[in-house]
């Protein structure tokens, strides 16, 4: 029986502690602190790979550094969790074509091939 209250009190402080730690991220990003909220979002992130909220968070932090290459694969695999959603849609593509347009030539070529053959997909 000890056990058992052992185990579900320790459960309890688990959830409790991701719950506090969700509020704390949300406080920091809500005030702009985006760099102090993104460790915090990670270690979440590492605990639910597919919560949305988590990584459009973390994809918005690394937009607002205009760090776009770091952006873009939350956004895609926010995509992947619901191919129906058109915000999911536009910030992927435009995390794409911003940092096509920060990248040199070639780079922005294959990215824009890629761009332009996501969107003929889509519009299919």
């Amino acid at each position: 029986m000890k056990k058992m209250f052992f185990i579900i009190l320790l459960l309890c402080s688990a959830m409790g502690w991701s719950q506090d730690a969700f509020a704390k991220a949300e406080l920091l990003f809500n005030s702009e602190q985006y760099e102090a909220a993104k460790p915090i979002y990670k270690s979440l992130l590492q605990d639910n790979s597919k919560d949305a909220v988590i990584l459009r968070r973390l994809g918005d932090i690394e937009s607002y550094a205009k760090r776009y290459e770091k952006a873009y694969p939350y956004y895609k695999k926010l995509l992947d969790l619901d191919s129906t959603n058109a915000d999911y849609h536009f910030l992927y593509g435009g995390t794409l074509g911003l940092h096509a347009k920060e990248s040199s030539n070639l780079r922005r070529w294959v990215t824009w091939t890629i761009l332009n053959f996501i969107l003929k997909k889509q519009l299919i």
